[in-house]
């Protein structure tokens, strides 16, 4: 038949795709419908009374019975809404049926709708959109749009061969995936860990390693979102917290019986890795990103273990690392990257001599070695028991690999961690840390030299947030040598790998072209920074501010063209609104003051959104977007105005700089920029970058606020400080002629009886000057005087605060004026407020024109009255 032209082709021509297995998953529909806790209980109980049985076995048998009683019941919404609406047209076509029964099947079809709304809010993941305003076909084309984003059609292989198949995809994956988690085997690990100090005392391993109480693993699962994706058991954490009572103690049982054998059930442990789309149509394991979906009984573990972690993390984590550390943000490593990368072009000492690397890390959760995490915290100072315990969580995953929401194949990994389980990226900085202390040991025999901003700044060499990585060091072929050395060594320990194609390095402004040509052949790497995001945020802001800013507004309108969109209900609209578009801009609005032209295209672009009806036209406007913004007793929406939250969001960053003197970010700009005075002076700097004029414009808002907390008094001037507490923080009033201007506090003090001296207090002032300064608690013992926020009970500044503050001054400049107190009153009436969302709106467009014709008499008071 070689040569013949008759050769014979299979083709097949059917494209259906093979119904798969329905997988369980816990529907919360269920909760709450007849038979249903019974079903959870006979599951549940049944299983207590066999001495084998554990709480794997328990929740295998709560499956059967919730697929038993759900087969028997069927609770499935369309099915229950088409017999209700049957049977409801039969009342309305039978006379002889009382109201009674009409308003029992309505009630019962409302609560089907209800049902049908959560059960699609569910599968379309969205965890930003309310229930109750009829969103069911917004969480439907969501639920659509999503799978076919997430559906693979087919793979390339190792040998770049097109697969389709299920298995041939299955095979793909699984040969992907033992080859990313099987390990290198290191094992010498004495060099690299030398500088890591045993900071964990017994102490503190005595807290980590004590008992589990019922408060604490409650306080564990009842942090857990209870609509995330479930694990191969297909429990959500929704069905744990509801249950609680019942299994409480078997919950219980489980972590003590871990953490006394330091050992569970396997199973408990199986793990389905989801694949989720890094591009548009990705084609190759390497353009999928892998998530581990794990049972909510591990995580609850796990979960455990990480509150107790997060107590000493501070001791364990240097400051130059932000990420998940307690009181730490990624808003300090932006502003001392910005604050760095703006000395690197504007600064003499700076621009001449120093680079900035920014590194990528291929893989760096998948690629790290067991042993290595083993090492690092015994290094630490970790008990034995402890480090038993996370390598028993680490070690026993079993993974399967979702193809098309179905689980295949099997993959038993030596190394990596699952993102998606709680503990990871607490592990993960702990290893990080490895690396640290191996540059400062460089930066400490002077072989790496640290960037300083200025003489009083302290040198930065490195600045981690998970793992996003910078490092700073003098444009030299000598310290290139070592900081490449250096991460070669903590590659072959941890297998933490370098995307060296995706790393960029960023030179001084006058760095010698040859120096920049010999560094980027040591290092391997050939892309030039400052052209690319930091953080989320653009490396250079040098230039028109207007532009640099601008993908922004195209972020936020990709987000506003999206079709999903098109089908929201007006309650659905204002959710979106306030959480989503509104809330964009926040990440780089925490950081920088956005230029009017910015702000004025956002604003645009949300009124247009929230007054169309379809992407083709920007709609009628039927109210100006200020009112919008007022707040909903002052017949507003409650939107926010975008430039107020920003310097609302900026005032949060001067006031951390008061409050946190210790901390990087601190140090860093106190040196630049108010060596010998604090951020609220007015102090000119020569040639300041964004970040610092940025968050100085919200100096304003700050000073409003501040009021001085009187402890020992000395340091608080009685004519200058806000020191008194009336409508806002103000210095006291004196009563005649003042002859003291610089009279202090403490002075008014009796420092023998630690009381208010009242014949002082009655020279200078009124008595009702007198009520408030002698309602002041006075210390006993020396205690230094603090700042604090006038506005919250804590004295510690919110955004929220400052940002009421904000909408009250512009109210008292005349923007607008709150309405008439009567429709203030309506609008507060709890009846309307239970109302759904799309009630609301619509009164709110109803009540105002009601009044006003009320006002001039066109419709009666009992209309008015009705009304509200």
């Amino acid at each position: 038949m070689v040569g013949s032209d008759h050769r014979p082709i299979l083709a097949t021509i059917d494209n259906k795709i093979p119904k798969a297995r329905r997988q369980f998953r816990f529907d919360k529909r269920w909760i709450g419908q007849d038979g249903f806790s019974e079903a959870i209980k006979r599951g549940w109980l049944e299983n207590q009374t066999n001495a084998e049985s554990n709480v794997v076995d328990m929740i295998r048998k709560c499956r059967h019975e919730i697929s038993r009683w759900r087969h028997e019941n069927k609770p499935y919404g369309k099915e229950k809404i088409a017999e209700l609406q049957k049977a409801l047209e039969e009342i309305q076509n039978d006379d002889l049926r009382t109201q009674e029964d009409l308003d029992e099947i309505t009630q019962k079809l409302k609560e089907a709708y209800r049902d049908e709304e959560q059960y699609w809010k569910q599968k379309s993941r969205n965890l930003w959109l309310k229930d109750g305003d009829l969103n069911t076909k917004f969480y439907h084309a969501t639920t659509k749009q999503r799978r076919a984003i997430n559906r693979m059609v087919g793979l390339h292989d190792k040998t770049d061969n097109w697969v389709t198949g299920e298995k041939e995809m299955e095979k793909v994956a699984v040969d992907y995936f033992s080859d990313l988690f099987t390990t290198t085997s290191p094992d010498d690990f004495t060099d690299i860990l030398e500088g890591i100090p045993a900071v964990i005392t017994e102490t503190d391993n005595a807290l980590l390693m004590r008992p589990a109480s019922e408060e604490e693993v409650r306080a564990a699962l009842f942090l857990m979102n209870p609509e995330k994706a479930p694990g191969p058991d297909g429990m959500t954490a929704l069905f744990f917290q509801k249950s609680w009572p019942l299994i409480k103690t078997d919950i219980l049982g489980l972590i003590n019986d871990f953490l006394i054998t330091g050992a569970f059930d396997d199973r408990l442990n199986l793990t389905n890795i989801c694949l989720i789309p890094k591009t548009e149509r990705p084609t190759r394991m390497t353009e999928l990103r892998p998530i581990s979906l794990c049972n909510v009984g591990y995580k609850i573990i796990s979960k455990v273990l990480c509150e107790r972690l997060k107590t000493v993390l501070s001791q364990l984590i240097s400051e130059t690392q932000s990420a998940f550390v307690p009181g730490r943000l990624i808003s300090d490593n932006i502003l001392i990257a910005q604050e760095m990368f703006h000395g690197l072009r504007t600064n003499k000492s700076c621009k001449g001599k120093y680079m900035a690397v920014k590194t990528d890390m291929s893989k760096a959760y998948d690629r790290v070695e067991w042993q290595f995490v083993e090492a690092t915290m015994r290094k630490m100072g970790f008990g034995e028991r402890w480090i038993g315990w996370i390598m028993k969580c680490i070690k026993s995953v079993v993974y399967k690999v979702l193809i098309n929401g179905q689980p295949r194949g099997k993959i038993t990994p030596n190394r990596g961690l699952r993102q998606g389980d709680p503990l990871s990226p607490y592990i993960f900085i702990l290893c990080t840390e490895v690396l640290i202390s191996n540059l400062k040991r460089a930066e400490s025999v002077k072989s790496l030299t640290g960037l300083k901003v200025a003489r009083a700044s302290p040198p930065v060499s490195h600045l981690l947030f998970a793992d996003d990585s910078l490092f700073f060091c003098k444009a030299s072929v000598e310290e290139s040598a070592v900081l490449l050395q250096i991460l070669q060594n903590y590659e072959r320990a941890s297998g933490q790998k370098i995307n060296f194609d995706k790393s960029s390095i960023q030179f001084g402004h006058t760095v010698e072209t040859t120096v920049r040509a010999e560094i980027h052949q040591m290092l391997g790497i050939h892309k030039v920074g400052g052209v690319g995001n930091y953080l989320g945020v653009p490396e250079s802001l040098g230039g028109a501010k207007t532009k640099i800013f601008s993908f922004l507004i195209d972020r936020q309108q990709k987000r506003i063209n999206g079709w999903t969109s098109k089908v929201l209900s007006k309650g659905g609209k204002e959710v979106m609104v306030k959480s989503v578009l509104s809330a964009m801009p926040t990440h780089v609005m925490s950081c920088f003051r956005l230029p009017k032209g910015v702000t004025n295209k956002l604003t645009s672009a949300v009124a247009n959104f929230w007054w169309s009806t379809n992407s083709q036209t920007r709609g009628m406007h039927w109210l100006a977007w200020r009112k919008l913004c007022r707040h909903k007793t002052d017949g507003g929406l409650g939107f926010r105005v975008i430039e107020d939250f920003n310097t609302a969001l900026l005032a949060k960053q001067l006031w951390r700089l008061m409050d946190n003197p210790d901390s990087l970010f601190a140090k860093v700009f106190k040196g630049r920029y108010f060596r010998n005075s604090t951020p609220l002076d007015p102090i000119r700097s020569y040639s300041p970058s964004y970040g610092w004029q940025s968050i100085v414009s919200a100096r304003p808002l700050v000073c409003k606020g501040l009021i001085k907390r009187v402890g020992s008094g000395s340091s608080i001037y009685v004519w200058y400080d806000p020191w008194i507490s009336d409508s806002c923080p103000r210095p006291a009033i004196c009563k005649g002629i003042n002859y003291y201007p610089h009279l202090t506090v403490n002075q008014l003090i009796n420092s023998q009886t630690s009381t208010w001296n009242r014949p002082l207090l009655q020279q200078f002032f009124e008595s009702e000057e007198i009520t408030r300064i002698t309602g002041i608690p006075v210390a006993t013992g020396y205690k230094p005087d603090t700042w604090g926020w006038f506005y919250t009970t804590t004295g510690r500044y919110t955004v929220k605060s400052g940002y009421t503050v904000l909408q009250e001054l512009s109210q008292m400049r005349g923007h607008y004026q709150s309405l008439d107190r009567t429709l203030g009153d309506c609008k507060r009436n709890p009846g309307r407020l239970n109302a759904p969302q799309n009630s609301n709106i619509f009164s709110g467009k109803l009540l105002p024109d009601v009044y006003r014709l009320a006002h001039v008499y066109v419709v009666g008071e009992c209309v008015w009255t009705h009304c509200a």
